[in-house]
């Protein structure tokens, strides 16, 4: 089996990211094939997951996404922009990012 992980947070720096790299474990050990796609600050260590996870990071603070990385919460631990303070250039700029980083995945 396959799996794509996706999400527009850091890994390993909030809840989701965090349950996220624990499911990654989990199915590692059941071993299942996984492909991760997740945002990153541009000043980021881009080398997040093993070797065995094919990684697609999505860069923020880069020219195709000019902004901190996303979030719900006023309070991360890193800079962030709140979903709710994103404007249609940002959101259009972040869907497309995901979804080249999507076919790269699919390939």
């Amino acid at each position: 089996m396959k799996i794509l992980h996706i999400i527009t947070q850091k890994p390993n720096s909030t809840g989701s990211g965090v349950y996220m790299c624990g499911m990654i474990n989990g199915f590692k050990k059941m071993g299942y094939n996984q492909a991760v796609i997740a945002g990153i600050d541009k000043d980021d260590n881009i080398k997040a997951f093993t070797d065995d996870i094919s990684y697609y990071p999505v860069i923020y603070n880069s020219d195709e996404l000019p902004f901190n990385v996303v979030g719900m919460s006023d309070v991360m631990p890193y800079k962030s922009t709140r979903y709710r303070d994103m404007d249609l250039d940002m959101v259009n700029m972040l869907k497309n990012d995901f979804k080249k980083k999507y076919k790269k995945s699919n390939k």
